[in-house]
């Protein structure tokens, strides 16, 4: 049955690549999503898996990649990937961490996800739901859902969202943008540094859609910062 599980996975955060896109379609059209913003989970959510072409999914190194097909449990990993050693927040923490586990992968991936949809909610509250953001950070919403559904594969509690303390809330919407540009530049060098290491086929197919996700949201803000300068 984990098997099974892992193989839908791996499917399922295809679907993010195509959210990415969409993010990028709006934005270019300046139309905002229709209903409520959606409130974030702190467990997992179903999405709907969709199939993006072989071609537009990230390619990682066949010999960084450690397929777990017995099981992938928390038990499954060694002790070393098991411990929780952080040394700062989100994208900076993970970017100066010279002794990364598999554990604070995890916990430095979630971080930044709630870090990016916090920034962007003050955004949204200061300036109005206009897009980027508006779409950005429903996929945002997305990408915890998504880190949380993995967390609890692994027997783990999803870490609590404590990245209030670290919000700056800008100045301006050209402010905004050239802040959303940098949290996304740190965010795919964070997934990046990640795929670099052996990693669960589950965990791996996770940040590669995330990373490739964040490459169509700095798209969005770079345009942005063109508009506004």
């Amino acid at each position: 049955m984990k098997n099974v599980k892992i193989a839908r996975k791996s499917m399922q955060v295809t679907i993010l690549a195509l959210s990415a896109t969409l993010v990028m379609g709006l934005a270019a059209c300046n139309v905002a999503p229709n209903g409520n913003q959606a409130t974030v989970a702190q467990t997992a959510t179903t999405v709907t898996a969709t199939t993006v072409p072989a071609n537009e999914q990230p390619a990682v190194a066949a010999e960084h990649t450690t397929e777990l097909t017995a099981s992938t449990i928390l038990d499954s990993l060694s002790d070393a990937d098991k411990t929780l050693t952080l040394v700062g927040y989100g994208a900076a923490g993970a970017l100066s961490d010279e002794d990364l586990t598999v554990v604070d992968m995890l916990n430095y991936a979630i971080q930044d996800e709630y870090l990016a949809h916090g920034e962007y909610a003050k955004i949204i509250a200061e300036f109005g739901s206009a897009n980027p953001y508006a779409n950005i950070i429903r996929s945002e919403e997305t990408h915890i859902d998504y880190l949380s559904e993995v967390f609890n594969d692994y027997g783990m509690n999803v870490p609590t969202d404590d990245s209030a303390s670290h919000l700056v809330v800008p100045s301006s919407l050209l402010e905004a943008a050239q802040t959303g540009v940098q949290a996304e530049i740190d965010n795919i060098a964070m997934y990046e540094e990640f795929l670099g290491h052996a990693l669960p086929l589950d965990v791996m197919d996770v940040f590669s859609a995330l990373k490739t996700a964040s490459e169509s949201h700095l798209a969005a803000f770079e345009k942005q910062v063109n508009k506004l300068s």
